[in-house]
């Protein structure tokens, strides 16, 4: 229940509530010695809770529990969450490695769609073809927003409009939602592309008002990068 609370409050735009419920998942396990539950606590909540906040000592810590748990009773499923974390956090020190999507069980789709939540910069085919097949409902403004990234990076004479085109496809789908973690990210983003545009005002004003949205989490890697850009096309005026 708190695990499913932790990933609904992230995504609704309160990740202090959703670190919380998370602690809370992963306590209430410990308590009863539950190496299942204990487990699952962290690989559904508490590890990616940390990696979406920006928290990522905190993350390591808690990948290294689910190790040694998962490790210690032997359970295949949770080894591979294991590596799918230990992946993600390797691509954020290393931010140039290859990451190899062919690395997990290609059966296990939710993990290609959590895949584009949690590695920055790119987003497998797969997760996306997802979307386009109306597969994925609670990170699919996500997923849109990557994919958004990744032309940018890739270049090219339509990456622009292109990439721009995700991304209101990916803002419609999070205010649909109230997805107000995925809205700031979405509007990050294009806020970024717009200055380079000198476009500043559209840019400033879209993202002042989902930043100005917040009641909670202002510690956050997202809500930092948000306020630091913010800052910027305010002083470009």
């Amino acid at each position: 229940m708190y695990a499913i609370l932790a990933r609904n409050c992230w995504l609704q735009g309160f990740p202090d509530q959703a670190r919380d419920a998370a602690r809370r998942s992963l306590e209430r396990a410990v308590s009863v010695n539950n190496a299942t539950g204990i487990c699952g606590a962290l690989a559904i909540a508490a590890c990616p809770v940390a990696i979406w906040r920006g928290d990522l000592p905190e993350a390591r810590r808690l990948t290294s529990m689910l190790r040694e748990c998962s490790s210690r009773h032997s359970f295949d499923s949770t080894g591979s969450w294991v590596r799918f974390f230990e992946r993600i956090l390797l691509s954020r020190s290393a931010p140039h490695e290859l990451f190899e999507v062919a690395t997990y069980d290609s059966t296990a789709l939710d993990r290609f769609d959590d895949i584009a939540t949690l590695r920055e910069g790119s987003v497998p085919p797969e997760a996306l073809a997802r979307v386009e097949s109306g597969c994925i409902g609670w990170s699919a403004a996500e997923i849109l927003r990557v994919s958004g990234e990744q032309v940018l990076k890739d270049s090219g004479p339509e990456a622009a409009r292109t990439a721009e085109a995700a991304y209101f496809r990916s803002l419609d789908i999070a205010r649909r939602q109230t997805a107000l973690s995925w809205e700031l990210r979405t509007a990050t983003s294009l806020a970024h592309l717009w200055r380079d545009q000198h476009r500043t005002r559209e840019a400033r004003e879209l993202l002042a008002d989902v930043h100005g949205r917040f009641t909670e989490g202002f510690q956050t890697a997202d809500y930092a990068r948000a306020g630091a850009l913010l800052l910027e096309l305010s002083a470009s005026r």
